[in-house]
C-alpha cells in the first residue's frame, strides 16, 4: 500500500467503491449467503441471515 505525505493511504479502500445497495449489513449478508449458489429458496436465505419477511 502506498501512503501520502500525511500518512493517509494514497488510494481509497475498495469498499468505498461498493454500491450503496450493498453497503447495508443485511444486504451484504444476503449476497454472502448466495455466493457460490445457483439457486436458493427464499426461506433458506431468510433463516441463514436471521431476518423476518
Amino acid at each position: 500500500m502506498t501512503v501520502s505525505d500525511d500518512g493517509a493511504p494514497a488510494t481509497p479502500h475498495p469498499r468505498h467503491e461498493l454500491d450503496e445497495l450493498l453497503a447495508h449489513a443485511v444486504r451484504f449478508s444476503v449476497v454472502a449467503a448466495l455466493s457460490g449458489l445457483e439457486r436458493a429458496e427464499f426461506s433458506l436465505v431468510r433463516d441463514t441471515v436471521q431476518v423476518s419477511d
